[in-house]
């Protein structure tokens, strides 16, 4: 699809007894803007400059020179409470965020919440990275871009082949960052030596995890591979209940990091499995800045190939019920899952279907650090109003299995949170023992199946059609994991 994106003038930073940070936001779109100052300037700078590292990057080497010309500009949304940047890097393979709140804004003349596209040249890098002065600074959405005619000739326009795969990567971020994750805090000096390590280390053959060994109440331990180094990270304590071991791919992008660690004042790390997605939220300074850094679990997976938003439930609601959901979003910007539930009058179950559905149409985002469901509008329409097929060849192969009797369901164990089914799947003249794992918003959690598919991708590339397909057919045929859901609720009001 194509998407135009206009600008009345180029963002700039303009230097001199005050700093004024400009930034020009697509004028195709509603009015998004921002006035007001800032405390901390230069860890702004840090910030935004680590942002333009994560845009910039390339750690996959199989990307060609018509892959450089589908970056795309940041997309920027103002909240009431703060303001953020996103963006993914040239091979998709890293997701960063940068969020600004009150503690670094001062003076806020004006602002208007929403979403937006940002003019972000390699110019204005370069300029961000002149600032050298800690002396008073602006910043500014400039809201000057809507006060003039669109249609003439005071701004430029760039028509941009909006890549699927770009749609798709907000949408598996989402998915995996609402999934289970371990997590723990690590220490900047931890980092530090992970880093160090790296750069001194160069592996000539695989294989090349990270492997992180967590235990209840002790230090972490990780374990790098091809030379089976161990080494303790006596800052960073796995504070979770269950042991594990997980192994991080593509370890090289942690780099990422390398800009703004020596403002870093707290790290949380997210795990979210291995060979699957993990999560690094930074916060800078006195935390007022934080920076979000996601990697996929390969690099040579990008986030839009992994297809983790195939382990969402995929039920979806009545229109009045989405359209009562979309007007709530909106008017709150930022709601809890049991907040929305009791504002709509709904099951936490299937509140979180819906805003699992909103951020699958690219209208909200979920916050991990603040566990909060965020208005954030990708684009000025809903996904599925564009007609867009992200990937549902693999579910309607799924439902085609259901339709021709192809699932046997031979067992469930119920649990209050989890339910487990197992059984048999028939597809063409082969049949595969399958078991899968819901929890209780009807996500696919674990799963199981004796295909080749899913012997070399596991869960990593989102369920095999086997496992969706026995999924569907528990959906279709009105299941207990539905009443088990609602005695959950029943419990809890």
């Amino acid at each position: 699809m194509q998407v135009t994106l206009a600008y009345r003038a180029p963002s700039i930073i303009q230097s001199g007894a005050e700093s004024l940070f400009n930034f020009a936001p697509n004028v195709r779109r509603e009015p998004v803007f921002f006035q007001g100052g800032l405390r901390d300037p230069l860890l702004v700078r840090d910030a935004l400059l680590n942002l333009h590292d994560v845009v910039t990057s390339d750690f996959d080497t199989r990307l060609t020179a018509e892959d450089w010309n589908r970056i795309l500009d940041p997309v920027a949304t103002v909240a009431p409470d703060q303001m953020f940047f996103e963006a993914f890097s040239q091979d998709e393979s890293s997701y960063g965020r940068v969020a600004l709140r009150p503690g670094v804004l001062s003076g806020v003349d004006r602002w208007e919440s929403g979403t937006t596209n940002v003019d972000f040249t390699p110019q204005l890098a370069n300029s961000i990275g002149a600032l050298r002065s800690s002396s008073t600074a602006r910043f500014q959405v400039d809201p000057e871009a809507f006060s003039t005619e669109v249609n003439g000739k005071a701004h430029r326009e760039k028509k941009v082949k909006l890549p699927k795969s770009w749609l798709r990567g907000f949408l598996n971020v989402q998915s995996a960052m609402t999934g289970e994750l371990s997590d723990f805090e690590m220490s900047r000096a931890d980092l530090r030596n992970l880093l160090a390590f790296m750069k001194s280390h160069k592996e000539k053959f695989g294989p090349r995890a990270l492997v992180f060994k967590l235990k209840p109440g002790e230090k972490v331990e990780v374990v790098w591979e091809p030379w089976n180094h161990r080494q303790i990270l006596p800052g960073s304590v796995y504070r979770g209940s269950k042991e594990q071991e997980i192994r991080l791919f593509g370890r090289r992008r942690l780099f990422l990091l390398n800009r703004i660690l020596p403002k870093m004042q707290r790290l949380r790390v997210f795990l979210s499995g291995s060979g699957l997605p993990s999560f690094w939220l930074a916060a800078l300074g006195d935390e007022a800045v934080t920076f979000h850094l996601a990697i996929s679990g390969w690099t040579t997976r990008p986030f839009a190939a992994s297809n983790l938003f195939l382990s969402d439930s995929q039920e979806k609601p009545d229109m009045e019920t989405l359209r009562r959901a979309r007007a709530a979003l909106r008017a709150d910007e930022s709601v809890s899952g049991d907040d929305f539930a009791r504002k709509l009058n709904l099951a936490p179950a299937q509140s979180k279907r819906l805003l699992a559905l909103l951020c699958a149409q690219g209208q909200a985002m979920f916050d991990l650090e603040t566990r909060r469901y965020r208005k954030r509008e990708v684009l000025d329409v809903p996904l599925d109003d564009l007609k867009l097929e992200l990937d549902s060849s693999r579910l309607e192969k799924a439902r085609e299995l259901v339709k021709k009797g192809g699932v046997k369901i031979e067992k469930r164990d119920e649990g209050l949170l989890q339910t487990t089914i197992r059984g048999e799947v028939k597809s063409g003249d082969n049949e595969y023992p399958v078991a899968v794992t819901l929890d209780s918003d009807g996500k696919i959690v674990d799963g199981d199946c004796e295909c080749s598919w899913f012997h070399f991708n596991a869960l990593r590339g989102g369920p095999c059609r086997h496992i969706l397909a026995m999924r569907e057919a528990i959906a279709s045929a009105g299941s207990d994991v539905e009443a088990k859901q609602t005695e959950w609720w029943e419990v809890l009001v």
